[in-house]
């Protein structure tokens, strides 16, 4: 069964999740996408999900900064402009369904940005999933994870599940013999830690690493979301996320890689998520922002293939 119920998260404050996040743990409760219970489209714009967690790659917390104190954007690297449009206006995108076969045969990696999208996915009846879209998302997970030697230990409670266990990514896709695009969205908890050149490194050498395994698949790239105003976290700011997005399409344009902006239908002239669009007043989205999501990349198949 491709779509697997979604148990609602506990309520947690904003306060706690601050305060949580910069605690390198991994003994939190994680929801399992695929154990939890379906949730409607009215309860997902109203809860949220586990905020993401400083995750040490193979014991080493300061494996990609100098210090957590190194929170500086350099300015040689430019900033991504919001569109002109308002958000509002996304609704002027494609959305007929008539392009969802866009999405058949196809998979979607991420971390609780991408678990919301599959429940939104799940429960509404505006949906760009068929039978054939898969899922591989679970919360507070990450390139960095994915690829680090201890991804099925140390990691293995934030890796997607897949077939019932836990798996490398690329191990997963390389079972899906129906699977012919793969869309990915990290990035969130990446940059807490990391630098926006070294996530992208970081990416870069997963989608290698599922290319080695199925070479047959193309390769699509979710921009990073955006958080609200003046929330920090580590590195995670909008100007990092920014920044990052900026070399994830120039990384894109290079390999030939698909990368798709829902971002900038998200967010204001501060680079700030809408408030309309968060679920958390922090850094998850509701069921207003996956309507956009879906009108983005229905307008992505619509580009790609008329």
């Amino acid at each position: 069964m491709i779509f697997k119920n979604l148990k609602n998260s506990k309520n947690i404050h904003r306060v706690l999740l601050t305060l949580l996040l910069p605690i390198f743990s991994l003994t939190s409760t994680f929801v399992y996408a695929q154990d939890s219970e379906l949730i409607s489209n009215k309860d997902l714009e109203q809860e949220h999900f586990l905020a993401p967690l400083i995750i040490p790659v193979d014991g080493d917390t300061n494996i990609y900064i100098d210090s957590l104190e190194d929170t500086h954007v350099p300015s040689n690297i430019p900033i991504i402009q919001p569109l002109t449009r308002k958000p509002s206006l996304a609704t002027s995108l494609y959305q007929s369904s008539e392009y969802d076969v866009f999405f058949e045969h196809s998979v979607f990696v991420g971390d609780s940005l991408t678990v919301g999208f599959q429940t939104f996915c799940s429960s509404s009846a505006d949906s760009i999933a068929s039978e054939s879209t898969y899922f591989l998302a679970r919360e507070s997970g990450s390139a960095q994870a994915a690829i680090s030697e201890k991804a099925l230990t140390t990691f293995a409670n934030i890796m997607p599940i897949y077939q019932n266990k836990v798996q490398l990514i690329e191990d997963s896709i390389s079972q899906m013999t129906d699977v012919d695009k793969v869309f990915i969205c990290y990035g969130m908890n990446d940059l807490v830690s990391a630098k926006p050149e070294k996530f992208v490194q970081n990416l870069e050498t997963l989608v290698n690493r599922i290319l080695a395994k199925k070479s047959d698949v193309s390769i699509y790239i979710l921009s990073v979301p955006c958080i609200v105003e003046d929330v920090q976290t580590g590195l995670l700011s909008n100007a990092s996320i920014q920044n990052a997005n900026q070399l994830l399409a120039t990384t894109c344009a290079e390999k030939k890689w698909g990368f798709i902006n829902t971002v900038e239908y998200l967010m204001n002239d501060s680079f700030s998520i809408r408030s309309e669009y968060s679920s958390d007043g922090y850094v998850h989205e509701n069921g207003a922002a996956y309507h956009i999501w879906t009108n983005v990349l229905r307008n992505y198949a619509y580009e790609s293939i008329r």
